[in-house]
């Protein structure tokens, strides 16, 4: 800045008496020409970089002017409006304004990212984080007041983290599902609820009926480097072992146990048929009357038109497969929701009925949190061995050929 301000110097007479009589300095008019090469010089050096950082940064300015225009009824200059008859989809809009924000645009690059350095970053991160997780959480299993509030402070930062992505990509009906609502119940009971033996068993049978048996019915696996994956393990089986510990360690669970009465104290470990299955099942049943209304009647027409994922796609994907069939089978279209809403209830009741066995057994209960948890693992193993070796390099190796073609064109 200095060597540029330096002529600037109006000491000089002739300097003055140039000024005076309203004739611009040469030399003032030489330097800001200088100035201005150099902020152009500048300025494409600035868009060099960021072109090599985002390459889609033109398609993504491109947008924005369009979006202004479409604001302003005006037509863009330079730019014609793609022609669309799709009506933007409300997560579309979210998205667009999102990018406004610095934590949106984070947001958006956990959920898309686009280059190969993207992807790389994010894996090792989720992969260092994941392990830590599985270390942390091994070592809080001694602690079981800890491990509560361990549990209560995961499912809040993932299952945020999980609205948000899979609000960009459309997948948020995904987080109406029951094994939001009893990961939900069990938080709210675990951290206001602690010393309600009624809440307290209800909860369990809900966490060791429905999500330790969903773990195995969904396939969840370690995979470490996948936030996604380990999200969705999360979900599943972590409230497993908060089961467990309320059965078995309810002493160092429930705060101030050892001050109840022996009546009270005699509660936790009493349950029968009602409390460990048919009181859980009403919880699921008021769960699926809500849910059939609002995403099968009321938002039914909102979710095919904006292509929304819902469970109930997922389940029927594979047309092949012997559920799909038998679901896709029937004539109508909410005779075939009907029929996946009891097919649900039925899988969550047999959970449901295992509690009379885990509830009464430490050996039986145990030996069930083990198993699931080695499917879990045996399902990480056949992903990273027979699906992830072949596929993660095919994806990078398609990422770095995209930038070729988009050249050659």
């Amino acid at each position: 800045v200095t060597p540029l301000l330096s002529p600037l110097n109006m000491s000089d007479a002739t300097n003055d008496n140039n000024v005076s009589a309203g004739r611009p300095d040469a030399r003032l008019l030489q330097h800001m020409s200088s100035l201005a090469d150099g902020m152009q010089r500048f300025d494409t050096e600035i868009r060099s970089v960021l072109d090599a950082v985002y390459p889609d940064l033109e398609d993504r300015e491109e947008a924005e002017e369009l979006e202004n225009a479409a604001d302003n009824s005006k037509p863009a200059e330079g730019v014609t409006p793609p022609v669309s008859s799709k009506r933007p989809s409300r997560a579309d809009k979210w998205a667009a304004a999102s990018k406004r924000t610095h934590m949106a645009a984070f947001i958006e690059y956990i959920a898309n990212p686009k280059t190969k350095k993207q992807v790389i970053f994010q894996d090792k991160l989720s992969f260092a984080l994941g392990l830590c997780n599985v270390m942390l959480t091994s070592f809080l299993v001694a602690y079981p007041r800890l491990f509560v509030h361990w549990f209560a402070f995961k499912a809040v930062v993932l299952l945020t983290s999980r609205w948000l992505t899979y609000r960009i990509k459309g997948a948020h009906y995904y987080l109406l599902e029951f094994c939001y609502v009893a990961i939900g119940l069990g938080v709210l009971s675990t951290m206001l609820f602690p010393q309600n033996a009624t809440v307290h068993k209800l909860v369990f049978a809900l966490m060791a009926g429905v999500l330790t048996p969903a773990t195995i019915a969904t396939r969840n696996s370690f995979v470490l480097h996948s936030i996604d994956k380990m999200t969705s393990l999360f979900q599943h089986l972590t409230p497993t072992i908060v089961a467990w510990l309320m059965r078995w360690h309810t002493r160092h669970v429930v705060p101030g146990f050892d001050q109840l009465s022996e009546q009270q104290q005699r509660e936790f470990a009493s349950a029968g048929f009602a409390t460990l299955t048919l009181a859980p099942l009403a919880v699921w049943a008021a769960w699926a009357a809500a849910y059939y209304v609002w995403v099968f009647v009321v938002n039914d027409k909102k979710v095919s038109e904006r292509g929304y994922a819902t469970m109930f796609q997922l389940q029927t994907k594979n047309k092949d497969s012997a559920y799909a069939k038998f679901i896709l089978g029937r004539p109508t279209k909410h005779q075939r929701y009907a029929m996946y809403m009891a097919s649900h209830g039925a899988m969550c009741l047999l959970g449901m009925l295992l509690n009379n066995l885990t509830f009464h057994s430490c050996i039986l209960h145990s030996i069930y949190v083990l198993s699931v948890l080695f499917v879990s693992v045996w399902n990480g193993a056949n992903y990273y061995i027979l699906v992830f070796a072949k596929r993660y390099h095919a994806g990078l190796e398609a990422m770095d050929d995209a930038p070729k073609a988009s050249k050659s064109e």
